[in-house]
């Protein structure tokens, strides 16, 4: 009931605020970025049913955004079907906080609708939302896999989950390494099965989170050239690490640079070669690496706080309240999104120091730790750009914030005197 009551809330505030009757106003609340841009381009792109250039983006959100109207304007059936989407993502963490045999899940899915960066990040032309879903619908069908009463269910839910994180990598390519980093470790430390069924089940699911992606690249190395998933995969960290190197600042790897390492890789006929272009970038990301090792490692080692950060303007924008409010007003809208960000980690600290020998609460555990660790280090310094990019952890964070309020809820269950006359 409670979780209908904030799925309503949340379409309230995109008809009455957004106002998509308004071409102007609605255009306003949802505010593309460069980053939609790319998006709904390679959506027009692939609205004929084939790709004519190779693109910045993998095609699994803009066919999304195919699906539900959006090409060169942002349909507001994308924002309303977002908005299922985050309903979406909390029955998966209820479903992942029961399977784990804690009680409380109703109270996690509610908490992560209610979730200010998941609120903003559906309101908006962008993966992050669907990537958490994806992303939840993976961690669930493992946790199915590590509780399953046998060896063959062990087997069929992680090889299922390996389907579930490679369409998340069709989302956003942050979640291609999330196999091997975050669920394989569960799978071969976290379950009760056989260490051979384990073993078995791990092989399963990598193979599984390679499928989505290596089709993908094959598409892309025969219509193009282009031996990747996308051009963003060997341009992204060549910029990030030259830029914590020094060799080059935002600005200018934005203005000039970039396009001057372009220039050289163009053909005579006009055309990209891609495989020298990619070559070239790898080569530059490993040159500066090692000449700058902990310039651009320690942004990624210490990037995991900010998890907790407060997006509180664009929260107040969301609700149709003024994204600069007075100084006052404005720290303390950020102390209470800060307070409630915190929740979910006050009960992992709770469950790490109570209740962490228990099956259930070791998995979850590891499950929120290995995903915030994780994403942590693929974000570095672009934690620091929008709390959005969290929302690869925040789903797994939530459920393993969730042992700690289970923990809450046995000792007040405990705690009740029995009336008399009851055994």
């Amino acid at each position: 009931m409670l979780l209908t009551l904030a799925l309503l809330l949340r379409i309230a505030a995109v008809l009455s605020v957004g106002r998509p009757w308004s071409p102007d106003g609605w255009f306003e609340w949802v505010r593309p970025v460069s980053d939609s841009v790319g998006y709904m381009a390679l959506s027009e792109d692939l609205s004929d049913g084939r790709m004519d250039e190779p693109s910045f983006r993998t095609p699994g959100y803009p066919l999304f955004l195919l699906a539900t109207g959006t090409t060169e304007t942002a349909s507001p059936a994308t924002i309303l079907a977002q908005q299922l989407v985050s309903l979406c993502t909390a029955l998966l963490i209820w479903g992942t906080v029961s399977r784990l045999g804690f009680s409380g899940g109703g109270f996690a899915a509610l908490y992560y609708m209610m979730l200010p960066s998941d609120i903003v990040s559906a309101a908006r032309i962008l993966p992050d939302n669907l990537l958490a879903a994806t992303a939840a619908l993976a961690g669930y069908l493992l946790v199915r896999g590590l509780t399953a009463g046998e060896g063959r269910g062990c087997l069929l839910w992680s090889y299922l989950s390996g389907f579930a994180v490679s369409a998340a990598t069709l989302v956003k390519p942050a979640s291609l390494y999330a196999a091997p980093v975050v669920l394989v470790p569960l799978l071969l430390f976290g379950g009760a099965h056989r260490r051979s069924v384990r073993a078995g089940a791990a092989a399963l699911l990598l193979v599984a989170s390679i499928s989505g992606p290596s089709a993908w690249r094959a598409v892309n190395r025969a219509s193009f050239g282009l031996d990747a998933i996308s051009t963003q995969a060997a341009f992204e960290p060549m910029g990030r690490v030259a830029i914590l190197s020094g060799r080059v600042s935002r600005e200018e790897f934005r203005s000039t640079w970039a396009d001057s390492l372009l220039g050289t890789m163009t053909r005579d006929d006009g055309t990209i070669d891609w495989a020298a272009r990619d070559r070239l970038f790898r080569s530059i990301m490993m040159e500066e690496l090692a000449r700058e090792p902990l310039r651009v490692l320690i942004p990624h080692v210490i990037a995991w706080p900010r998890i907790i950060s407060s997006n509180v303007g664009s929260v107040l924008f969301y609700w149709g309240l003024p994204a600069s409010p007075p100084r006052p007003v404005s720290i303390m809208c950020r102390l209470l999104v800060i307070l409630y960000n915190l929740l979910p980690v006050a009960g992992i600290g709770l469950a790490l120091l109570k209740g962490r020998d228990r099956p259930g609460v070791r998995i979850a555990l590891m499950l929120g730790l290995l995903t915030w660790g994780y994403t942590s280090v693929i974000l570095g310094p672009l934690a620091a750009a929008g709390t959005r990019y969290w929302l690869l952890a925040y789903w797994a964070v939530t459920v393993a914030g969730a042992a700690g309020l289970d923990l809450l809820l046995r000792r007040r269950s405990a705690s009740r005197p029995v009336p008399d006359g009851v055994p």
